[in-house]
């Protein structure tokens, strides 16, 4: 089963540097869990299609995110990567200067 995509806040921990660190590994780690279940296919790419809606923007400018938004738009139908890339409308100029959202 997939992490859900609640992440830590840096906020929670009394160590900014440490915070951010498990911050970023958490995340990579939904990633990587993501990746996994849109490279299933069937009802696991579905659920994992479902669930990064509302946050393309977010994880496309992050630098494990910009992977998953890569290969959710490779993997998944067109319907659904038309409805999933439609998030980025108002940010492509930004996306375009990003090293990790410029795909």
């Amino acid at each position: 089963q997939s992490p859900t995509m609640e992440m830590p806040t840096a906020g929670a921990y009394a160590n900014p540097r440490v915070a951010d660190a498990l911050v970023f590994e958490a995340e990579a780690d939904v990633c990587a869990a993501l990746i996994q279940d849109l490279e299933s296919g069937g009802a696991a790419q579905a659920k994992a299609a479902q669930r990064l809606g509302g946050a393309i923007a977010r994880w496309s400018f992050h630098p494990s995110g910009c992977r998953l938004v890569q290969a959710a738009l490779e993997l998944c139908t067109v319907d659904v990567a038309v409805a999933l890339v439609s998030e980025l409308r108002g940010s492509v100029r930004r996306a375009s200067e990003s090293k990790h959202a410029n795909f």
